[in-house]
């Protein structure tokens, strides 16, 4: 071999990171699917499907453009947990969101939550649910609130549509989902500048049997809805349309995970976490005399997990800063340097990243002033 000069472009000093797609929803519908779908417009889905779904246009309608993956596994009987599970498994950790329509009881809730708590534990990619309620447990109007499940997110049963009486359109469930896929993990659901809802009326049945009648929804049902820890919707004065009710997940309000901006930015947080620490299984840590780690090391760890989060969350709004402080980077990251990893092989680490406030209520003392 001649003799040469050869120069390598080094990478990765920048530390630069790969954005994530933070809206990806897996939906499953009741359809005859013989493969997933999985598309990113409401044209690529009917392109595959060969046909239209009112139920996925009224989820683009929402949610722009957005990677969607739909299937058609069965989420009913014995087999609904195993089969949820089989296809987060496959979706290799992508998925954020799953819809799943028409929950039998407070049971599947609860199993629900159990995988979503399984999905994080196992497959280290946490998901929230958006779900629908089966009539005949909807009608009981259970106490959401009190269900200590903060995965999921129970969407009221109101319809887009009526005929005679009888709901015929799409059901929110599918505008919220939309919604949520189509803005950051920290935007509320309710937030008034982002618009009102596609779906210009939204109605719902009260009574049962031949005494049954379609209402258009007011506030006032919409308030009965909201205290039992529903997602629903609903007006303002002098605004066109209708707007989504809360961001409520069905647990206690004293839950940290009781929004559903909550739940999106600390499952965030962790896929973030996640994978810049797992870079360090199996590395070298070097030890002082007696064991423990340098400070040198916790500093490099805290220092790439908060720069990751910092560039990753932070700087695209997710997390909130004290804009007085200009070293708040909304997170913060420490290693323990008295812990003995050469005994255990283990390092704990504290990590916290800061939340939004939202102005769910706004009171205003009105008066005269002659001086105004």
């Amino acid at each position: 071999m001649l003799p040469y000069v050869k120069i390598d472009f080094k990478n990765g000093s920048l530390g630069g990171v790969e954005q994530m797609d933070d809206g990806i929803t897996l939906a499953f519908i009741a359809a005859n699917l013989q493969q997933d779908i999985d598309c990113r417009t409401y044209e690529e889905f009917v392109d595959q499907f060969g046909a239209d779904n009112d139920l996925i246009k009224a989820f683009f309608s929402e949610a722009g453009k957005c990677h969607l993956i739909v299937t058609g596994k069965t989420v009913t009987g014995n087999n609904a947990e195993t089969n949820i599970k089989a296809t987060l498994s496959r979706m290799d950790g992508v998925v954020r969101n799953v819809i799943v329509s028409n929950c039998e009881n407070l049971n599947y809730l609860k199993m629900l939550q159990s995988v979503g708590e399984w999905a994080a534990e196992e497959l280290f990619a946490p998901v929230m649910f958006f779900v629908s309620l089966a009539d005949t447990y909807y009608k009981t109007n259970p106490d959401l609130k009190a269900a200590g499940i903060n995965r999921v997110a129970v969407v009221d049963n109101v319809n887009n549509a009526f005929a005679d009486t009888a709901l015929s359109g799409v059901p929110l469930l599918w505008y919220v989902a939309g919604r949520a896929a189509s803005v950051p993990v920290q935007r509320s659901l309710t937030r008034v500048k982002d618009g009102s809802l596609a779906a210009a009326e939204w109605y719902y049945i009260e009574g049962s049997g031949a005494s049954a009648k379609v209402r258009l929804v007011t506030n006032t049902y919409a308030e009965g809805k909201h205290e039992k820890g529903f997602i629903t919707v609903r007006t303002f004065q002098g605004k066109a349309g209708y707007y989504i009710s809360d961001d409520l997940m069905a647990t206690a309000a004293s839950d940290d995970y009781a929004l559903v901006p909550r739940r999106r930015t600390i499952d965030k947080a962790y896929r973030v976490a996640y994978k810049t620490l797992v870079e360090y299984i199996g590395d070298e840590i070097p030890a002082t005399a007696d064991g423990t780690i340098p400070t040198a090391i916790c500093k490099e760890i805290e220092n790439n997990v908060e720069r990751n989060i910092y560039s990753l969350m932070t700087v695209e709004g997710n997390l909130s800063v004290d804009t007085s402080n200009p070293n708040d980077k909304g997170v913060t990251c420490y290693v323990d340097p008295k812990q003995n990893v050469v005994a255990t092989s283990r390092i704990d680490i504290t990590l916290k990243v800061k939340p939004y406030g939202y102005t769910k209520y706004i009171e205003v003392k009105l008066g005269f002033d002659t001086n105004a």
